[in-house]
């Protein structure tokens, strides 16, 4: 059974008791705009003061670890920051300027939505690369158990010492199935976002260990071919999707990641503040 999406941007930093759309949707434009919605929302959350503020996170795909419940727990000098800054800027003369924020976040988000019509998702016109899968998004190399004297082979419960996996990440028996490990925010993906290299190896997608990924991936047959034609022609895509999957929102987000011209007027106090924060982010 498909069921709401669980993915962190939609559940993570106090999200999960917020009133959000997670699906499933029928098109990918409900998509877009369920996670459009989620940032507005999250922004105007924030400047009533109803919902903590929290800096962007990056997405797994760009070599970091995907946040995760634990993260929760964990507040470095950085975020302490971030929030004391926002929470200034909600009780200071300076609130008219946070609440200008959700227009800003209104307009990003359209343009957004208009960059992705742009390249083509969600047409009509049916693809392979549109059919669904499972994305594991965080296989880092931290969550992959190999044998101690094959580093090649991936052990299983059969071959390995499974009690000590359950001891050390306190899961049940039922939890391990095979010892790649951490599928928290799992969830089910166009194949043609599914099409992209391991976190440990996004960092260096012309490295030879890639290359090495890709030949192995060719062996698999069609399946394999696939994979390798949605990591060549959707490499757009994904990376335009990423806006959607930073876990927060700040001025000038989009344009950074998409690697375009502001086409908005940002108010000047707010827009040159958010961009300096991306800096320090």
């Amino acid at each position: 059974m498909v069921g709401p999406i669980v993915s962190w941007p939609f559940f993570g930093a106090g999200r999960g008791v917020q009133d959000l759309d997670r699906g499933p949707w029928s098109t990918f434009e409900a998509y877009l705009r369920a996670c459009c919605d989620r940032e507005i929302d999250a922004v105007q959350k924030e400047c009533e003061g109803r919902a903590a503020s929290h800096r962007p996170h990056l997405p797994p795909e760009e070599g970091h670890s995907a946040p995760s419940s634990s993260d929760e727990e964990d507040s470095d000098d950085g975020e302490v920051y971030y929030r004391d800054y926002r929470t200034r800027q909600r009780t200071s003369l300076l609130v008219a300027h946070a609440h200008a924020r959700v227009g800003v976040v209104r307009q990003e988000m359209e343009r957004f939505v208009k960059y992705m019509r742009d390249l083509g998702c969600g047409c009509l016109k049916r693809d392979q690369l549109d059919a669904f899968s499972f994305d594991l998004h965080d296989l880092s190399l931290d969550n992959i158990f190999v044998d101690e004297d094959d580093h090649t082979t991936i052990v299983s419960c059969n071959s390995f010492d499974c009690s000590r996996i359950r001891s050390t990440y306190n899961v049940p028996h039922y939890g391990v199935q095979t010892s790649i490990i951490d599928w928290e925010s799992t969830c089910i993906r166009p194949l043609w976002q599914c099409a992209h290299l391991p976190a440990f190896l996004a960092a260096h997608p012309h490295s030879h260990e890639a290359d090495m990924f890709r030949e192995e991936m060719g062996k698999l047959g069609p399946l394999g071919e696939l994979w390798l034609r949605g990591e060549s022609e959707r490499a757009e895509w994904r990376r335009a999707h990423k806006v959607l999957e930073w876990d927060g929102w700040e001025e000038g987000l989009i344009y950074q990641t998409l690697d375009l011209d502001e086409e908005i007027d940002t108010p000047s106090s707010s827009g040159h503040v958010g961009t300096g924060l991306l800096r320090l982010l």
